[in-house]
Parts: C-alpha cells; sequence; structure tokens
C-alpha cells in the first residue's frame, strides 16, 4: 500500500470531532483545494481559542483561591515569600507567572 493510499488517521489530523475522514485518503486530501495542512489549521483555529481561554481561567481562579487561604492563614507577606521560596517545583503556577 503506497502512501498515498493509506487512509488519514483521524486522530492525527484532528478530524475526530467532525466524523473524522471516513473515506478520505491522503492523495485525496493533497490533491484538494483543502491540503491536509489547512484542515489541521481550521481545526486548530476552531478549538485553540476555547481551550486557550479556560486555561487563562482556570489559572486566574488557581491564583484567587491561593490568595484566599493565604488570607484564612493570616499569613504575612514575609511568610508567603517564604513558602513560594520552598514550594515544590511542580505547582500550577508560581508568583513570576502571571496570568
Amino acid at each position: 500500500m503506497s502512501r498515498a493510499d493509506k487512509r488519514c488517521s483521524p486522530c492525527k489530523h484532528g478530524l475526530r470531532a467532525s466524523g473524522g475522514c471516513q473515506g478520505l485518503t491522503l492523495s485525496a486530501l493533497e490533491g484538494s483545494k483543502e491540503g491536509v495542512g489547512e484542515v489541521g489549521n481550521t481545526v486548530y483555529d476552531d478549538y485553540a481559542p476555547g481551550i486557550q481561554t479556560r486555561k487563562a481561567q482556570a489559572l486566574r481562579l488557581e491564583r484567587r483561591l491561593s490568595d484566599l487561604v493565604n488570607q484564612a492563614y493570616g499569613l504575612t507577606p514575609e511568610e508567603i515569600d517564604l513558602m513560594w521560596k520552598t514550594a515544590p517545583p511542580r505547582m500550577p503556577f508560581t508568583p513570576e507567572s502571571s496570568g
């Protein structure tokens, strides 16, 4: 089977949400007006802004929750600074990563 006859993988090209590329071959996509690259760009344009928005919102909520917990414990700015200096390496955010 040549490369052109292989079926387009729904996972590889992100077409699963639109029903996949059932019946399409790579040669059909490459010869079409909208090649595989353009399909990928369209999928990116459809999904990326929403994902980026939700990620930014999650970061804002994480920061807000952190501030509320620090207030609830009555931590001083010096204690908060010490906490961040000794924090584990895998934190959802750091003071330097402004949201």
